[in-house]
């Protein structure tokens, strides 16, 4: 079944786009243009054949020969990060959810939250992971007192395999420093350091480019606390000065382990919420003194057994800065697993499915309550007992993923209208990994490297779409009225002012067709840059076109027009999509995942040999990492079905499957071995595990 948001109707015409694949418009060879346009030569970009094979002989090789994946992951982990809400008891219900958590995981993979709002200042509201930057030596309100979260840290390290890492910053000097009086007095000792610096904003360009840049003196006294950024750190001097080792000495002082990893928010050399360029002129700085100094700061955290983590990607960080949040391009792991990275926001969601995704989840304020915690636990009791789950769940418009962006749900709250995409609750938590986190654990576990891609996604900038019938009549659609409700009013604007959008999206329109026959499709619009593509394109949930490879003309007015060649239409309404084509990877170890119809959200698999570890959202997984011999098993809608295990269980005769609940394995259910597979009845998004009957 096809999925689509549909905003509004248009002379019977309604087009939408989905926030989460990529379509893009290119020319297809092949076909004759109504109105005297010239018959296009054939390519072999057009492809038929359905199997993997076109793709793979079009996948390029990385080079990637060793997993260098560094030691937090090698061991199984997932990170995430926890928007903390108003409350000075949140921990323990955030206790709570990690405790389930590590259930629903069967305690071997290890969490990593990154809890913001904690270190920093007393703030609330919109923003609360704002702290008083860049000291790291207070603890909020809401985690009460060092002992209080000292204590925290502990007891799920012991009980629930959980190393609790932070948000902090020191990139930016926010007006939070004015907060208490060891605060203020750090900020003496930053600027008799030189410590920090700004340049003030230019009337001419409306920038911080005002020189010379100057050491500001006083905090200031009028904007809000903390939010408000009035300088930027000058690295070399803050190491220098060793303002920045002792910092974090007395930051790790209060703890009672080091963060495996540490999320150090903007980590930018020139600034990012406040771009004041490098500290050069009389300051006697430059862009390589700020990369000193940066670098020494990341080594001494990685001394002290913490690994950088950053807002998106950093390459300045060199081997440091071995995973990246959000905001990374293309939004999957480096091949050889030495860079992890989140999700590149919800246009890759089909990618996070077939690459994998060890983190980049955003666990909402709302969630970290004692009646979000209880709510979790109905939900699973409900599911284990045969009933529908109690929560509003992501569908087919996300693919099951938690990016509820574009959703006004419960979790959609803060700030509000939008935040981080993939927000939700400890069932998205759990969800999300099953569906996409475990997969990348298993080939880092296994020790491969992925060797070959084949993802054509561009950045094409459409205009117009135009149908056109067997008599050469046109219909057009303004790419305007295409916008659905959800998006930003500020992107919208953004394509009124400008007439174009770029594609980042799966596109659908409903079409009311006079007659049956074949109608032909194209778009005006066109590309920055030079590029190739792939692209499907399906009529009522048929996909009728498989292009690959196929060459977009550089045009910088995004004004060509774009032949997608001819369809075949039924009289009255009709559901177009579109999207970039199959996506595709290949491991060292043979493994291989295609995504051959992203717009219908189906017609995903990840093979190798004889064993299927993913058909759609039937997932079967053995564990790589803990050093534990046992299969994960995960379904959307409840299967039973027959699965071949792997050969390092081909002695195994008898084995036990497990549900795995809020407060640990549940009752075991006997099931025999015959020709190396095993059939399961698996509930819908129940995780279980399989394990021998030895074990």
């Amino acid at each position: 079944m096809t999925t689509m948001i549909i905003p509004r109707n248009f002379r019977g015409h309604v087009l939408a786009l989905s926030l989460f694949a990529s379509a893009f418009w290119l020319v297809l060879p092949g076909h004759a243009e109504s109105g005297g346009n010239a018959v296009l030569p054939p390519s072999p970009a057009v492809a038929t054949d359905s199997s993997t094979t076109a793709i793979e002989k079009l996948a390029t090789p990385t080079g990637a020969t060793e997993n260098k994946a560094p030691a937090w992951i090698k061991h199984g982990a997932y990170v995430y990060r926890v928007c903390t809400p108003e409350d000075a008891d949140f921990l323990v219900s955030t206790e709570a959810g990690i405790g389930m958590t590590c259930h629903l995981l069967d305690g071997s993979i290890e969490q990593i939250p990154l809890l913001t709002g904690v270190i920093g200042d007393d703030h609330q509201g919109a923003c609360n992971w704002d702290g008083i930057w860049p000291y790291w030596s207070h603890v909020s309100y809401r985690a009460k007192n060092w002992d209080y979260l000292r204590g925290f840290m502990q007891r799920v390290s012991d009980q629930d395999n959980t190393k609790v890492s932070f948000h902090v910053n020191l990139t930016d000097v926010n007006v939070g420093l004015k907060a208490f009086p060891e605060t203020r007095a750090y900020f003496k000792k930053l600027v008799e350091s030189k410590s920090i610096y700004r340049r003030d904003r230019n009337p001419a360009t409306g920038r911080r480019d005002l020189e010379p840049p100057y050491v500001p003196q006083e905090i200031p006294a009028n904007e809000p606390n903390p939010i408000s950024i009035f300088a930027l750190v000058d690295y070399q001097n803050f190491w220098d000065s060793g303002l920045a080792g002792q910092m974090i000495d007395d930051f790790y002082g209060h703890l009672p382990y080091a963060p495996p990893v540490l999320y150090l928010d903007v980590l930018t050399l020139e600034g990012g919420n406040f771009n004041t360029g490098f500290p050069t002129a009389p300051l006697g700085g430059s862009k390589e003194t700020q990369l000193k100094g940066v670098l020494e700061i990341a080594r001494y955290l990685r001394g002290k057994g913490t690994e950088v983590g950053t807002e998106g990607d950093r390459t300045f960080l060199g081997d440091f800065g071995t995973y990246g949040w959000l905001h990374c391009q293309p939004g999957y792991s480096a091949d050889d697993y030495s860079k992890i990275k989140g999700a590149a926001k919800g246009r890759a969601a089909v990618l996070q499915h077939v690459m994998g995704n060890t983190g980049c989840f955003v666990v909402s304020p709302i969630a970290s309550t004692p009646d979000q915690v209880a709510k979790v636990r109905e939900h699973y009791s409900a599911l284990l007992a045969g009933s529908p789950g109690t929560r509003k769940m992501p569908s087919l418009e996300t693919w099951h993923l938690s990016d509820r962006g574009s959703d006004n749900d419960e979790f959609n709250v803060f700030p509000k209208g939008g935040g981080d995409p993939f927000r939700g609750d400890w069932i998205d938590l759990v969800n999300n990994f099953y569906l996409t986190g475990i997969q990348e654990l298993y080939h880092i576990g296994k020790g491969a490297v992925r060797t070959a891609v084949f993802k054509k996604i561009g950045n094409l900038h459409l205009r117009k779409f135009v149908l056109t019938d067997s008599s050469g009549k046109d219909t057009e659609i303004p790419v305007l009225e295409c916008l659905p409700a959800s998006y930003p009013k500020g992107y919208v604007e953004n394509v009124r002012q400008s007439g174009r959008m770029m594609l980042e999206g799966n596109l659908l329109t409903h079409f009311n067709a006079p007659q049956a026959g074949r109608y032909r499709i194209k778009f005006f619009g066109g590309m920055p840059g030079r590029g190739r593509c792939a692209l499907n394109v399906y009529v009522n949930g048929q996909r009728q076109l498989r292009l690959l490879d196929i060459p977009i003309k550089e045009d910088q007015t995004f004004s060509q027009e774009y032949g997608l060649g001819e369809i075949t239409l039924n009289a009255g309404d009709n559901i177009l999509s579109f999207d970039p084509g199959p996506i595709y990877a290949k491991w060292s170890d043979g493994t291989e995942a295609v995504w051959e119809t992203p717009s219908l959200g189906k017609g995903f698999k990840v093979t190798n040999g004889d064993l299927t570890f993913a058909d759609d959202y039937d997932r079967m997984w053995p564990d790589t990492w803990s050093g534990a011999k046992k299969i994960y098993f995960f379904s959307w809608d409840g299967t039973q079905r027959t699965w071949k295990i792997p050969q390092d269980w081909s002695s195994v005769k008898k084995c036990t499957l497990y549900p795995l609940t809020p407060t640990g394995r549940g009752q075991g259910i006997k099931l025999l071995v015959s020709d190396r597979s095993v059939t399961p009845a698996l509930r819908p998004q129940i995780p279980y595990v399989l394990v021998p009957n030895d074990l």
